[in-house]
């Protein structure tokens, strides 16, 4: 696993108490985001925020500001600050094995990120932040 920083970033989420859901809270934050004149997606990967693997926070990580998301009020949106950080490369077979994997780094930390486009190339990064 390695250590690293986190740069800022801005994301743009829905909260579920589910994961398997995440191809329909795409379907409408990607909407949101096209609807935007200033909003930008970083990459094509879904990304999940989280502190249990009871909520789970799905969206897009993006650039740029829109003050019209305030009136959007199923969208949260995060601002995150620079960060230390674990950083690790997985592949998993399908989304049971990834939430089992979940449980047993969750108890080594406070929070985690998750990001992918299919399950074969996932990047986790861990965090320990203050709870």
């Amino acid at each position: 696993m390695e250590k690293s920083k986190i740069l800022n970033r801005r994301f743009l989420s829905i909260s579920s108490e589910r994961i398997n859901n995440f191809l329909e809270i795409l379907e409408k934050i990607d909407s949101v985001i096209e609807e935007s004149l200033n909003l930008e997606k970083v990459n094509s990967n879904c990304t999940i925020y989280g502190k249990d693997l009871k909520n789970f926070q799905i969206g897009r990580e993006v650039v740029g500001n829109d003050p019209n998301l305030k009136h959007h009020e199923f969208i949260c949106v995060e601002d995150f600050n620079e960060v230390e950080c674990s950083i690790e490369h997985s592949q998993f077979s399908d989304k049971e094995e990834l939430l089992a994997f979940l449980e047993k780094k969750m108890t080594n930390y406070t929070s985690y990120r998750f990001s992918f486009v299919t399950l074969d190339n996932v990047e986790f990064v861990f965090f320990n932040l203050e709870k």
